[in-house]
């Protein structure tokens, strides 16, 4: 299974969203506030330079939150295929 981890903020309702559909998959996850120090080395350090949360890293690969969702829905398919 793929390590994965959603980097959040406490005011985010995609961060829930996201959460939930990882929960309801039974898929594991690591969650780090992106607003730490250590958090926003992480992702500048892999070229990521968004402000906007959820960031999601799937092993080494990640995504913005338009990568992730459209409108308010999860882009299911794309992100199980990620992780499988």
């Amino acid at each position: 299974m793929s390590k994965i981890i959603i980097y959040t903020t406490d005011v985010c309702p995609k961060c829930k969203i996201l959460k939930g559909f990882f929960r309801s998959n039974n898929v594991a996850y690591e969650e780090m506030d992106m607003t730490t120090p250590a958090a926003l080395t992480e992702l500048a350090v892999n070229n990521i330079f968004t402000n906007v949360a959820p960031v999601l890293q799937i092993d080494d690969k990640f995504l913005t939150y338009k990568d992730i969702f459209e409108g308010t829905a999860v882009k299911e398919e794309q992100i199980m295929t990620l992780i499988a």
